[in-house]
């Protein structure tokens, strides 16, 4: 498999220096490169949040999607690139949507959050978790207890807008990126949301030139 120059680089060094066999350099490789999209993916989404003005508001939907995919699941890319593409353009638009939305006032930003909420709960307990095919639930348990930490992650993540809502000062702005960030997640776990990157995948992204990793 191809990975990129400075992976098969790092992982090479790192191969030599622990004295691993060589078939790892490969796993290592690999391993180097989804960590380095990973940071790429998340400093270019903070970046253009801020210079977009909505910097809060982008780490505030970040979190709330973060809490509950990790246990949840939800559709993706094929490729990292374009995962990388979708989260730093998708993450930043939901704050600058937060903040037009913010003209409506108080009693809307309210009513979108309970209905952001109310979509987000059926769409855990009905849908969640959902499995790819890379990397399929084959336990129950496991399937229970991913849905379980979901609905907890996704409780906890309602008390803290409660509490922030009635008891401190909190933006509207902040409240609808809550809001966005819950409708997000509820939109990648159902049908609708696997179509949308179905779409996006037969969209080409040209991965740079790398280099082919010696499985030797």
């Amino acid at each position: 498999m191809s990975y990129l120059t400075f992976s098969t680089k790092i992982a090479a060094y790192l191969v030599n220096k622990t004295k691993l066999p060589r078939h790892m350099e490969e796993v290592l490789a690999y391993a180097v490169e989804v960590l380095s999209l990973n940071i790429l993916n998340l400093g270019s989404c903070l970046i253009i949040g801020y210079f977009l003005g909505v910097l809060n508001q982008t780490i505030i939907c970040l979190v709330c999607v973060s809490a509950i995919r990790i246990f949840a699941g939800g559709a993706h890319s094929n490729s990292p690139w374009r995962c990388a593409i979708i989260t730093a353009l998708v993450f930043p638009a939901m704050g600058v949507t937060s903040n037009l939305l913010a003209q409506v006032g108080q009693l809307l930003t309210d009513t979108l959050l309970i209905v952001s909420c109310v979509i987000g709960f059926l769409t855990l307990y009905f849908l969640s978790p959902v499995e790819s095919l890379a990397a399929p639930i084959i336990s129950n348990n496991r399937r229970t207890n991913l849905k379980r930490m979901s609905l907890f992650s996704f409780a906890l993540i309602l008390i803290i807008v409660a509490y922030f809502r009635f008891y401190v000062a909190m933006s509207i702005e902040i409240q609808l990126s809550f809001a966005l960030g819950i409708l997000w997640i509820s939109f990648i776990l159902t049908p609708f949301g696997h179509v949308f990157f179905i779409l996006l995948d037969q969209i080409v992204v040209k991965k740079p030139q790398g280099k082919e990793v010696n499985k030797q």
